[in-house]
């Protein structure tokens, strides 16, 4: 009896022979099985899956020659068919070796390589990857940066059917928003978490776009932590008492670096702080700063009072960014979180807009510090910001550390 092995083995054994991989074709479509429509377009696809077998590297100039020849439709039925065989013999321990990289990478290629061919054949792909959704957010930068807007935006007025695509392109969304690109009429994605976030950039984002990757076909940078933070020595106010206040903006505050310290090294502290008297910014000291007795505090305090926009920009840093093992939001989620925290730190209410959230934050001192202590690891993925609310009572605080 003939299974997907069978023909696995007798295709692999016989790559240049491509009438195998058609018989595979038709025996998958009598099944129903979607893959058979694309081995039947790209049967040559199995002889370089046949390289497989013996690869000792993977094989990125193999996958970015195919994308500049524009075969798009054959690096997307390569996807299809390294998908479909990932539990099958012979390749099996082939596909735990290199299989995933290999993925990203044609995922990654087809992103940056601008055009409708490439575009439709990503999202083919894409769809055939069920196992590859967790890199989407990253993903959805890259189409964001490799794709010329006017590729992109047609793609929003017939929303997809495969809800994996959908979450792809509400990321993308807002990574061209985050990139100024103007989307014009474009609907948000109804009910979904991203639709909180309005479809233009707000004026205190107006360091974001900086912040976002530079990729190339084997890599990105991106702007770090460390060259946001403090470096100055700036005044405090100072208060005559202080207590911590009741903790119902405190998980918020925390959003932008949730993914940190859930899988890493990182800390958080997160407090709200009422004092008796309102603080003026006519009497500053850093002994207001000590006499919160924060854990991560120490000797020689280095703060700036800084704008809101430049407070924005620390968070979305840090939330799109990741810490030192990870957790990258990327900029769609990243910029959410940002909006999260900022609300908290702010003393928003549950529900507020984000151009609300931005009024109020334009009423608050932001204050962003550093200093010598224990609880900092003195690496690029070190910060707190002090926000004096508008009420002029109310103090919020957010300081993080990780480390590798």
């Amino acid at each position: 009896m003939n299974t997907d092995e069978t023909f696995l083995r007798a295709i692999l054994a016989n790559p240049s022979d491509t009438s195998l991989p058609l018989v595979y074709a038709d025996w998958l479509e009598e099944r129903g099985d979607p893959r058979g429509a694309c081995i039947r377009q790209h049967p040559e696809a199995y002889g370089f899956l046949a390289q497989f077998q013996n690869a000792r590297k993977y094989p990125f100039t193999v996958i970015e020659n195919y994308a500049a020849e524009g075969r798009f439709g054959l690096l997307a039925t390569l996807v299809a068919v390294l998908e479909g065989h990932r539990n099958h013999e012979p390749i099996r321990a082939v596909m735990s070796r290199l299989g995933d990289t290999t993925l990203h990478h044609i995922h990654q290629a087809l992103a940056l390589t601008s055009g409708n061919g490439s575009l439709d054949a990503l999202l083919q792909a894409y769809a055939a990857s069920p196992g590859q959704v967790s890199w989407g957010r990253e993903l959805a930068s890259r189409i964001a940066d490799g794709q010329s807007p006017d590729v992109l935006l047609p793609l929003f007025d017939r929303p997809p059917q495969d809800p994996n695509v959908r979450e792809l392109l509400a990321c993308v969304l807002q990574e061209l928003v985050l990139r100024g690109v103007h989307v014009g009429g474009v609907a948000q994605f109804a009910g979904h978490p991203l639709a909180r976030l309005p479809l233009h950039l707000l004026e205190m984002e107006s360091e974001v776009t900086r912040l976002l990757p530079n990729f190339g076909p084997r890599g990105h940078s991106r702007q770090c932590l460390l060259n946001l933070a403090a470096s100055g020595a700036a005044l405090l106010p100072t208060a005559d008492h202080c207590y911590v206040a009741e903790a119902s903006s405190v998980d918020s505050i925390g959003s932008v670096v949730r993914s940190w310290t859930a899988g890493s090294n990182g800390m958080c502290e997160a407090k709200v702080f009422k004092t008796e008297h309102k603080i003026g910014i006519e009497s500053l000291s850093l002994s207001f700063l000590r006499s919160l007795h924060l854990d991560c505090l120490g000797v020689d305090i280095r703060a700036d009072v800084v704008s809101a926009s430049r407070a924005f920009a620390l968070l979305f840093a840090a939330a799109s960014g990741g810490g030192a093992y990870g957790g990258r939001l990327e900029g769609a989620y990243g910029r959410l979180a940002a909006w999260e925290s900022m609300s908290g730190l702010c003393g928003a209410t549950d529900g507020q807009s984000v151009e609300s959230i931005a009024a109020l934050a334009e009423q608050c001192t932001w204050v962003s510090f550093v200093c010598d202590s224990e609880w900092f690891y003195h690496a690029a993925w070190d910060f707190a910001l002090l926000a004096i609310r508008p009420d002029g009572t109310s103090v919020a605080v957010l300081a993080v550390t990780d480390t590798d």
